[in-house]
């Protein structure tokens, strides 16, 4: 089963594609979601076929659960953080990116929480440094 989480125009667009092509019980339309860290323990792999990203937050965020990944070379590079990650261009074929799939669905799900935490991507270590930053700035026009 295809999870796809999010709203908009391009939702609407690949949800009349998957009516079209009759795959409605093959693909689940979860919409905004508040728990995406739940949906991630669920899912075997994560595809991420951006046509654009500033960062990729969610795909650093799959990373830390685990999951390996596939992302489109749209996503900065930056955002990759563990090794469980690929990067496919757009342009490549379907075969390509489904022998990727193939390829690491069954790779162990190791989580390496303190690769991420070094990379600067815990909030509670960051929001820290925040307020203690923000302690100091206050603290200068005492």
């Amino acid at each position: 089963i295809l999870l796809l989480i999010g709203q908009g125009p391009l939702m609407e667009e690949i949800k009349q594609k998957v009516n079209s092509l009759n795959l409605t019980d093959s693909v689940k339309f979860l919409g905004q979601r508040n728990d995406v860290n739940k949906l991630y323990q669920a899912m075997d792999v994560f595809i991420f076929p951006s046509l654009y990203e500033g960062l990729g937050m969610v795909l650093i965020e799959a990373q830390a659960s685990g999951l390996p990944c596939i992302a489109s070379t749209e996503v900065p590079i930056i955002a990759k953080v563990l090794n469980n990650t690929e990067f496919i261009e757009l342009e490549e074929p379907i075969n390509i990116w489904i022998s990727k799939i193939n390829e690491i669905i069954n790779c162990n799900r190791k989580i390496d929480l303190e690769i991420v935490r070094n990379l600067g991507y815990d909030i509670k270590i960051e929001s820290k440094k925040l307020e203690n930053e923000y302690t100091k700035i206050l603290q200068n026009f005492k």
